[in-house]
């Protein structure tokens, strides 16, 4: 005979509602649902794919709740009412322990008068949840783990640089005043653009040029201060509540440049070396803006300065609108192409170092990288609270309006779904057969 000594650790299925009303039920099969949050990368020229895992993410618990005897319809009644409360309730599960939980999903009610007389069934699934105490901790410590990364790597970086900024002869600082001169053009080149997206944000970029240009002029006693004004002016156009796919744009568009304008061929092998140095600077504020700017979007509150374009950052309150993701997909391409833009930049500190150019560059690396890791993964968990991308493609013609209530359950995304389509004018009434169609759900 099988031991039955589990039943021991049975307990009572209770739920306590937001408002502190407890209901004890019967149940029927029990079941629970923990979803894995995981992102898969695949890269050119390898086989199979790269999956990071995120850790856990919500457990669901679906549950028949029973109700006997006399009063049956009046307990559920009064059972659907506490479901219906907002806030977050108890869940005394009879396997799995107290749970705090939110119900979702429908709420599924049968009352079967003839052949199951004196029983009330109601089918609900408790999500497990974050209390509200904790979430909004956890996000305020991501965002102030990556600003005291960017703040080392950018103290750390700028102090090494001007230790390298140091030369035997005039003529050598000279030529490096020249290349840093060079390629802080390409970064304000690319970044000026992003800048003029807000008028508050373009009168503070403004001056951070001039002050470069100030710099620059006094490049010997003062190659800090020319370091911090590149990562200053790399770094503020990035906090634009705007589109993240501009801003990887713009800051790859920086790196592409830099990398076709360096020579090794400068005759000199301190001059190679600055210009290493000074490249190098570039490339690594180009990468901090980029992975810090779009993470630091998704912790936006407030309203665009003007519809379009965004507000200042202040700290690390950016702008809504955006800045943020429509899809799951969106916010995980980004972060892929976060991580190649720092995997060129490890190529090319690699490719630079085989030159033994004797440059440490330990600290502001392992900054960096903090950086990326930290970004990518705010990135990431952002990603699993967004719907996902869906296309099909038409099996018939079909009205806008009907397909569109069909998709999302009702009209309100209507001029959503047009503009995600690009529907021409054609088309706003009926749309073709293979017509191809993204929604999200």
């Amino acid at each position: 005979m099988k031991s039955m000594a589990w039943a021991e650790e049975i307990t009572d299925a209770k739920y306590t509602s937001p408002s502190g009303k407890t209901f004890t039920f019967y149940y029927g099969a029990l079941k629970k649902d923990t979803d894995l949050k995981t992102a898969t990368f695949t890269f050119p020229d390898v086989d199979g794919a790269l999956v990071m895992s995120l850790g856990r993410g919500g457990r669901r618990f679906p549950l028949s709740c029973r109700f006997y005897g006399d009063d049956c319809l009046t307990q559920a009644d009064n059972f659907e009412k506490a479901l219906e409360e907002t806030g977050i309730g108890t869940l005394q599960h009879p396997i799995y322990g107290q749970r705090k939980v939110v119900p979702t999903g429908s709420i599924n009610r049968s009352d079967n008068l003839t052949t199951d007389l004196n029983t009330s069934t109601v089918e609900i699934t408790f999500a497990e949840t974050i209390t509200d105490q904790i979430f909004p901790a956890s996000e305020i410590q991501q965002d102030e783990e990556i600003a005291a990364a960017v703040d080392a790597c950018i103290e750390k970086t700028a102090e090494d640089y001007a230790k390298q900024m140091n030369f035997d002869k005039k003529s050598d600082a000279v030529a490096a005043q020249k290349q840093i001169t060079s390629m802080s053009k390409v970064v304000t080149e690319q970044t000026d653009t992003l800048a003029q997206k807000s008028s508050s944000v373009y009168s503070l970029y403004s001056q951070q040029k001039a002050e470069l240009n100030n710099n620059l002029s006094n490049f010997v006693s003062n190659a800090k201060n020319v370091a911090l004004s590149i990562f200053s002016i790399a770094k503020t156009p990035a906090q634009i509540a705007i589109d993240a796919s501009a801003k990887i744009s713009a800051y790859t568009g920086i790196t592409v440049n830099l990398t076709k304008n360096f020579s090794k061929n400068l005759f000199s092998k301190t001059r190679t070396k600055a210009q290493y140095i000074n490249s190098r600077l570039c490339w690594q504020s180009s990468v901090l803006a980029c992975a810090s700017g779009v993470a630091y979007a998704l912790s936006a509150k407030g309203k665009n300065e003007t519809e379009g374009t965004g507000a200042v950052v202040t700290g690390l309150s950016l702008s809504s609108g955006n800045g943020k993701f429509r899809s799951r997909e969106d916010a995980v391409n980004a972060a892929t192409e976060i991580l190649e833009l720092f995997d060129q930049y490890t190529a090319f500190e690699n490719k630079n170092l085989a030159e033994n150019y004797n440059v440490d560059i330990g600290a502001g690396y392992e900054d960096l990288l903090k950086i990326v890791v930290l970004s990518t993964a705010k990135i990431l968990n952002y990603a699993f609270s967004l719907k996902s991308k869906h296309t099909i493609i038409l099996d018939r013609p079909r009205q806008v309006i009907e397909l569109v209530a069909e998709l999302y359950g009702d009209f309100s995304k209507i001029d959503d779904f047009i503009c995600d389509n690009k529907l021409n004018i054609n088309e706003l009434e009926i749309l073709p057969l293979g017509k191809k169609v993204s929604y999200y759900a």
